[in-house]
């Protein structure tokens, strides 16, 4: 899952406050007095995409700043105005957008060709975004205008630096957000309000981001000391999403952060490996049961072994093949025959999962006088205790099977992965909404959904013997109902 990244220049404190070009006075502003409000909206909008809670999580605009040849963060003021959150102000004109632009105060400069545009302070991880952030939830379903509704309703409480729409794996909006405002004093103001403030009619709830996290973490039975809550803004990100602050980590301080993060990364696949493990399930016979952590079946009694599907024979030879005896059986008209013959044993057992046999059908086998080490065997039904075992050992090599699929596919994700998550545009594309353009856009959690991957089966079969003596087309897959052969099915629960 490795990416390519943009390479990462450090911007110095001298270059980051060189003061914004002087601009030849003009006699006539591109902006109508009419049009003041909607070129504040502009700056703002513009603003929002270069603060310290956005730039640093947008891989597309970050980018862009480090290809500037002058290592000081100018990006075409086209490329900003081409953001879907911009349509509005481009229709008045680029040099409409360039002098709204130049009114910034603090945070922005214009070239003085009004072609550029970049940060005059340097880029530094916010200390306490973490605690200057809300949940709040009662909102109404998803409209294509709600983000801004979003961010007008959260800004009349104080200054908003983002606004962060929840959304489940399946992309539908949870009726949440996680709101950052600028200043502590704005969180405290809005969580005291009396009565509850109300949204379109609906009263909404709010709290702290940590008490809510606090909340979750006590519903889920997640011991706090466990979950790293960082103060800076990066870790109120989801992980695996663009973290430019990660990039901007070099030296020993960097490596020292990489090997922590590593660190935290493997121990949280090996507790989510645990807990596979922990509900791991297989199908087998069509039924579910549930295998232990050392592949066999948790509880074997629970097992409802079919009825007449498996013979028992005796009296074969000591230097008997059992691969003479299923050619013996192909040619009696079985056609997928599993056999259990334990070398150096005198008898074993034969399945045929495709019918079940009749006392005719075993006189007719009978009847056959098939030879095995040079004696003939005897036929009888397989029943009681002993058909149980034999279910149940077959029931436990699938268990095994299932439990390294499982362990492999948690080894095999944490040598890709290297420890880090990748950065990436993904599917909604955080700073600006669904495209570039959403102030606050969404940036969901990673859903990576892990499976687990097919491996060979153990060289070891079920009856206990170094090398497989059953090593038939069905001899690696667990028996379905009556007539049907199907492959192991794991059935593993997960965390709400």
């Amino acid at each position: 899952m490795a990416e390519e990244s943009a390479p990462v220049v450090a911007s110095t404190e001298a270059k980051m406050q060189v003061e914004t070009p002087a601009v030849a006075a003009e006699t006539t502003s591109v902006i109508l007095p009419e049009d003041e409000e909607l070129a504040k909206k502009c700056l703002a909008q513009v603003e929002f995409y270069f603060n310290d809670s956005n730039l640093p999580y947008d891989k597309f605009l970050w980018t862009a700043t480090q290809r500037d040849p002058l290592h000081q963060g100018w990006v075409d003021i086209a490329t900003v105005a081409s953001f879907s959150r911009m349509k509005e102000y481009l229709a008045k004109g680029l040099p409409w957008v360039v002098e709204a632009l130049r009114r910034s105060e603090e945070l922005l400069a214009v070239d003085q060709d009004g072609k550029k545009v970049r940060r005059t302070r340097e880029l530094k991880p916010p200390t306490d975004a973490f605690a200057r952030s809300v949940y709040a939830k009662g909102f109404p379903a998803e409209s294509p205008s709600l983000q801004l509704e979003l961010e007008e309703w959260f800004n009349q409480f104080g200054k908003v630096n983002v606004v962060r729409m929840r959304k489940g794996d399946d992309k539908v909006f949870k009726n949440s957000v996680f709101t950052e405002f600028a200043e502590m004093e704005s969180v405290e103001k809005f969580l005291a309000l009396e009565p509850k403030p109300t949204f379109q009619g609906a009263e909404i709830s709010a709290m702290t981001k940590d008490a809510y996290v606090q909340m979750k973490m006590k519903e889920k039975n997640i011991d706090p000391n466990s979950i790293q809550r960082g103060s800076s803004a990066s870790s109120t990100m989801p992980k695996g999403k663009f973290n430019a602050f990660k990039l901007m980590d070099t030296g020993s301080g960097g490596s020292k952060r990489k090997r922590e993060d590593n660190k935290e990364q493997r121990e949280e696949e090996e507790r989510k490996r645990a807990k596979k493990i922990e509900d791991l399930e297989i199908e087998y016979l069509g039924q579910k049961l549930k295998v232990n952590s050392e592949g066999n079946l948790a509880e074997p009694s629970a097992l409802v072994p079919p009825t007449g599907h498996v013979l028992s024979f005796s009296g074969a030879g000591p230097d008997g093949d059992w691969r003479v005896l299923k050619a013996d059986l192909v040619t009696a008209g079985f056609t997928s025959p599993f056999i259990s013959f334990p070398k150096g044993t005198t008898g074993g057992a034969f399945e045929n999962s495709a019918e079940a046999f009749t006392p005719e059908s075993l006189a007719a086998l009978q009847a056959r006088d098939i030879v095995v080490g040079g004696q003939k065997i005897q036929w009888s039904f397989l029943e009681g205790d002993d058909l149980r075992a034999h279910y149940v050992s077959r029931a436990n090599f699938q268990g095994k099977k299932a439990l390294e699929a499982v362990t492999q596919a948690g080894t095999s994700s944490s040598s890709r992965s290297g420890g880090s998550g990748r950065g990436g545009r993904g599917g909604a594309r955080g700073g600006r909404g669904g495209g570039r353009g959403g102030k606050g856009g969404n940036r969901p959690g990673d859903r990576n959904s892990e499976r687990a991957e097919k491996v060979a089966g153990e060289k070891k079969d079920e009856s206990g013997s170094s090398k497989p003596r059953t090593i038939d087309n069905d001899s690696v897959a667990g028996q379905g109902t009556r007539g049907q052969t199907s492959a192991p099915v794991l059935a593993m629960s997960t965390d709400a």
